[in-house]
């Protein structure tokens, strides 16, 4: 992942505490994941062939839960030390 990457996901979570900061954080939590799951569907729906749909959606998913995991053990390293 590169550069541009990394300033993106700090943008959308920039957003994301502006977000928290106006409401709560299971109100910016929720939003944002429903948020990326309208997006992500529109992104299979226009780039996948419509039988490989199912398959793209499950991949999503496993992206979804090893990013989920990973910067859960991350944060939670951090808070521990």
């Amino acid at each position: 992942m590169d550069d541009k990457f990394w300033e993106v996901v700090n943008r959308y979570i920039d957003k994301a505490n502006e977000i928290k900061d106006e409401t709560s954080m299971p109100q910016a939590s929720s939003s944002i994941l429903y948020a990326a799951a309208r997006y992500n569907a529109l992104n299979i729906i226009m780039n996948s062939p419509e039988v490989d749909c199912e398959h793209q959606i499950k991949e999503h998913i496993e992206i979804y839960e090893e990013f989920l995991r990973n910067s859960f053990n991350h944060l939670n390293g951090q808070k521990r030390t």
